[in-house]
């Protein structure tokens, strides 16, 4: 099994470890599994333009989009 964390679409990151008052444990020996991966490179893909967008999640922004 895995865990991950993503938030607003940015990134998808890997949890290795939970901590909490009881004690903490590992997921997956610390290390992304399959799905997290795929996930991240696909995120990052369509973010750089090299995949289609089929979501609408991109969207192009000029310098004056920032003022």
């Amino acid at each position: 099994s895995e865990v991950f964390v993503c938030g607003t679409a940015a990134t998808v990151a890997s949890v290795g470890e939970v901590r909490f008052n009881g004690g903490q444990f590992t997921i997956s020996e610390g290390r992304p599994g399959a799905v997290t991966e795929t996930l991240s490179i696909l995120l990052m893909n369509i973010q750089r333009g090299h995949v289609p967008d089929q979501f609408g999640w991109c969207r192009t922004l000029s310098t004056e989009d920032a003022r």
